[in-house]
């Protein structure tokens, strides 16, 4: 390390490249803090987004939803300012895309700001990661909110409930089978040492990923960083043990009667975390099975008059994730007629194979998915922090992705028989009230 660098507290440096020959300047400072920096001179703004590597996941029975909670606490009030004091100031320095996201493996907040508003939001945000104040009234008037939210977003929503309980019947002993807005009953039991405790353990520089993207000089930006958190002392992080998911053995099926016009239905397949490298080729599989009218599924469902719509997806997680085949059946159509399409589908995909036409159009539509991570500064700060996070390098990410172009359609279903197998799967069916549930 240079003097020039040790007088702002950093005790290492790497340097890196994504995509347009950005350059990508990675730090570690003294108390733990990882900071990321991209110089990117498009305008003269910048995005400034804070990772805490904690999300869902790191919730304890009895105690689910509390990082999703602690996302909405973080906005009110800061020792020595009123509350609502941070979002004004903000506002009043210009800030655009003001928000923050929870998900099972970590909690984000993110804003982008004029460069003349960098020294104040990384105060601002300095200040949330150590002064943090709550109060009784607060914490009641906020867990309403969340009560309400969960109302809005699995509770009266068929698709949130046809979701959580996927994750249910998928992971038996694994944290990832609770939403991460958590339980109802666990929202209303958290006291306030419950929450204290969290915040202190896991709001510290040492378990957060700080990510600067826009027109700003490395000095300044290293000077500010130091002043802000240097003194912040790191925190001694315990993270629960995880109980590892045992292996499934037979498929999983649970009907449910809701609130809808038509069935629906959802199946999720276990596959391994972000970072293996049969991820990539299971969303290239699901880009064949999905993506566009061209797609398999959509000729097989949707042209042939089953269903409304069709879709894959993998998921990505620290450990075990699912990959998600959705559908929404036709009126008239039953969920055993949208199932039986899709496992029809399948089958026809193992005896004909993968054409290179095929092929070329899942890759060129991953590719597209990809870059347009790299269209805006947030979009740019957003790739970098998720990637930090579930591959705790952002270049792991993109060296995985360089493999794209080698990967060849026997490949690709090779992978695909693997993991999108019948004792590996999970289906959830939402059935209407007026119709009798599927055998």
């Amino acid at each position: 390390m240079t003097k020039k660098l040790t007088k702002y507290g950093v005790v290492s440096k790497e340097t890196g490249k994504i995509m347009d020959g950005l350059k990508v300047n990675k730090y570690k400072f003294k108390n733990g803090l990882t900071l990321t920096f991209v110089p990117r001179k498009v305008a003269p703004v910048f995005s400034y987004q804070t990772w805490y590597n904690v999300g869902a996941r790191d919730e304890e029975i009895n105690h689910t939803g509390m990082a999703h909670f602690f996302e909405h606490l973080m906005f009110k009030r800061i020792k020595g300012r009123k509350a609502g004091e941070f979002d004004q100031i903000m506002e009043s320095s210009g800030a655009r895309d003001l928000n923050a996201f929870t998900s099972s493996d970590y909690t984000a907040y993110v804003q982008s700001l004029p460069i003349e508003a960098f020294s104040t939001v990384a105060h601002l945000e300095s200040e949330r990661m150590t002064k943090l104040m709550l109060s009784k009234s607060e914490v009641d008037s906020e867990r309403e909110v969340v009560h309400n939210e969960r109302k809005e977003r699995s509770e009266n929503s068929p698709e949130g409930v046809i979701f959580d309980k996927l994750l249910a019947i998928a992971f038996k002993k694994h944290p990832y089978r609770w939403p991460v807005i958590g339980y109802r009953e666990d929202l209303d039991r958290m006291k306030m040492k419950d929450l204290l405790k969290f915040y202190k353990q896991y709001y510290a520089p040492n378990n957060a990923v700080i990510v600067i993207v826009g027109d700003l000089k490395e000095e300044g930006v290293l000077k500010v960083i130091h002043q802000k958190y240097g003194k912040i002392p790191a925190s001694e992080i315990i993270f629960p043990k995880i109980e590892q998911e045992p292996d499934q053995t037979e498929e999983r099926r649970e009907d449910l009667t809701l609130d809808l016009m038509v069935p629906k239905v959802y199946i999720g397949y276990k596959i391994p975390p972000a970072g293996h490298p049969d991820v990539l080729r299971l969303g290239l599989f699901c880009s064949l099975l999905s993506s566009g009218r061209s797609s398999k599924l959509y000729r097989a469902l949707v042209d042939e008059g089953i269903s409304v719509d069709a879709g894959a997806v993998t998921g990505e997680s620290k450990d075990t994730a699912l990959l998600y085949l959705t559908a929404t059946a036709q009126m008239g159509k039953t969920s055993d007629e949208l199932i039986d399409a899709i496992d029809a589908t399948l089958e026809r995909v193992e005896k004909d194979g993968i054409n290179q036409e095929e092929l070329n159009r899942a890759k060129n539509k991953t590719k597209v998915d990809f870059y347009q991570a790299f269209k805006t500064n947030s979009s740019i700060a957003n790739f970098i922090g998720h990637s930090e996070i579930l591959y705790k390098d952002y270049q792991q990410e993109i060296r995985e992705f360089a493999e794209i172009d080698s990967i060849t359609g026997k490949e690709l279903l090779n992978c695909a028989r693997k993991y999108i197998r019948k004792t590996n799967r999970n289906i959830v069916v939402g059935n209407p009230k007026e119709q009798a549930v599927s055998a």
